[in-house]
This record gives C-alpha cells, sequence and structure tokens, in this order.
C-alpha cells in the first residue's frame, strides 16, 4: 500500500475515533453505545493497519507465504542438482559423505589384517597405508574431529571373503548442499 493512501486510512481512522470519544465535539447526540461501537472499530481499525504495516513505519511487513517461498528457493540453491559430485572414486578407494562425515571405503588385499594397516589422522591431514602401500595421504579438504573419527575392518558385501576397510571422518563443521565437500584431499578433484 502506497504511503499517501495509509496516511489517509490512519487520519481516518483518527479522526472516527476522536469523534465518537471527545464528548466536546459537535455530535449532537450523547456519547451512546454506537459511539463506544464506532470507537472500538476505528482502535481496531488503526492498530490493524499499523501491525500489517510494521507499526507505521510505512514498510509492509513480510507475509508468512512469502518466507516459505524465499525459503524453498534457497533450499535449492544449497541442495546439489547432480549428488555424484560429492562422492567419488580415488586410486584404490571410494568416498561418500553425510551432513556430519565423510565415510572412505578401501578394498583390502587378501590376508590383510588389522595390524597391516596404518591410519593417522590430524584436523588437517590425514595419512593412510595397508600392507606398506599408502593409499591417502596429505591435507584434508576441510577440518575434521580426530577423536572422533574411527576405522574399522568389514566383510566387503557380495565379495565372498573380500573385506574393506571403512574410515569415518567427523567434519568439524556438518555441511548441506553446495558446502559438501567435494573431494577427500585438497587439491583433488573427486579423490
Amino acid at each position: 500500500m502506497e504511503p499517501a493512501r495509509l496516511s489517509r486510512l490512519l487520519a481516518a481512522a483518527a479522526s472516527l475515533s476522536a469523534a465518537t470519544c471527545d464528548p466536546d465535539s459537535s455530535n449532537e447526540a450523547p456519547l451512546s453505545a454506537v459511539g463506544w461501537h464506532g470507537a472500538i472499530v476505528a482502535a481496531c481499525l488503526l492498530v490493524g493497519v499499523l501491525t500489517f504495516f510494521g507499526a507505521g513505519t510505512g514498510t509492509a511487513s513480510t507475509p508468512q507465504h512469502k518466507g516459505l517461498a524465499e525459503e524453498r528457493y534457497f533450499q535449492k540453491l544449497l541442495e546439489p542438482d547432480d549428488e555424484s559430485k560429492f562422492s567419488g572414486k580415488g586410486d584404490g578407494f571410494s568416498w561418500s559423505q553425510t551432513v556430519s562425515e565423510v565415510v572412505v571405503e578401501v578394498p583390502l588385499p587378501a590376508g590383510a589384517r588389522a595390524r597391516d594397516v596404518a591410519c593417522r589422522v590430524l584436523p588437517a591431514s590425514l595419512s593412510l597405508a595397508v600392507c606398506g602401500q599408502a593409499v591417502l595421504q596429505g591435507s584434508l579438504l576441510r577440518k575434521v574431529l580426530p577423536d572422533d573419527s574411527d576405522w574399522v575392518l568389514e566383510d566387503a558385501p557380495g565379495q565372498g571373503e573380500g573385506r574393506l576397510l571403512r574410515l569415518t571422518l567427523v567434519k568439524r563443521s556438518p555441511t548441506a548442499g553446495l558446502q559438501h565437500w567435494t573431494s577427500v584431499l585438497a587439491g583433488a578433484s573427486s579423490g
């Protein structure tokens, strides 16, 4: 609503309120139930207009449905169109992520055991070797919580007696949508 129209509405509500409540006004009839009714209607109109238009500042309040539309718009910007760019395969490993974790899976050579794994997780770097062969080594894309990160050996699904190492890195800051990691190590395209 334009400011001129708002001013006219406020002036009309104020004059109606003053005319019905002022005993010295030029009203011939004494204040009656109809006069009080008019005063109440005027006051309600004034309160409603001020509430809707941000307490008389001239700026309209944001309707609830507009806020929901904006939230959906920005959520679409944050949600990726292609989830595959937030997971990937590297030389000898694959990785995926959730909001709070990055999971690295490494297929193990036959006969590999826990003592054959050397894993060191620091807040900004990772060193992972299996049977003396480096799998991942370098600076992480983002910081992790080393004390909460862990690795386990598991049977690989659908591979008979094959096993894999599952390394879970707990993100220091949760991510979503376009904030997700694009690689495990800094400087790597998807590995």
